[in-house]
């Protein structure tokens, strides 16, 4: 089993039936929270073909610029759904601390997309902090990084962590094909 690398000392943040939104194009509201697509395409916290992730904003308004940005005003319609969560073992990226212990900077959290390292810092703390199986992170948004306007920054919620509290791995079988 591969080493796990050292995380310093974080503190575990809990929310308890707080609203978050997610907005989805409207053929998807069905599998709202599926984590697929942050499997199959490289995305800040979730790292394509290793973990999926789903991506909450703190508030509708967040959610609405966050699909304009990405879509523009001609993208196909979108819909935001509200969702009340409660979740136990977070961290929080909002927090100069939290950051500091984990020798981040803010802005190397929020570089645009577009950048060729955008993902590099936020994917690396990710995995540290999925292999730790923490069941997610808040982190500041790309829209308002120093968290000036109330509820805008994000919340990532790994779904394989978040169920393992409900599912016990008995055994793992290695499976030799037959030979003909």
């Amino acid at each position: 089993m591969p080493k796990r690398p050292q995380v310093p000392d974080l503190r575990r943040v809990a929310l308890r039936k707080k609203h978050f939104w997610r907005c989805v194009p409207e053929h998807y509201l069905e599998t709202v929270l599926e984590a697929g697509p942050s499997f199959t395409q490289e995305r800040r916290y979730s790292v394509r073909g290793e973990f999926g992730a789903l991506y909450f904003g703190a508030s509708a308004e967040l959610c609405a610029a966050e699909v304009e940005g990405r879509v523009g005003h001609d993208g196909e319609n979108t819909v935001c759904v509200e969702f009340e969560i409660t979740v136990d073992r977070l961290v929080d990226l909002t927090q100069p601390e939290t950051r500091a212990k984990l020798r981040v900077q803010l802005d190397d959290l929020v570089r645009p997309r577009i950048a060729l390292d955008a993902y590099t810092v936020p994917q690396r703390i990710a995995r540290q902090l999925y292999q730790e199986r923490l069941q997610g992170l808040i982190v500041p948004s790309v829209h308002d990084p120093e968290g000036r306007r109330q509820g805008w920054f994000n919340l990532v919620l790994y779904p394989a962590q978040l169920i393992r509290a409900s599912i016990r791995q008995i055994q793992i079988q290695k499976i030799h094909p037959r030979s003909e």
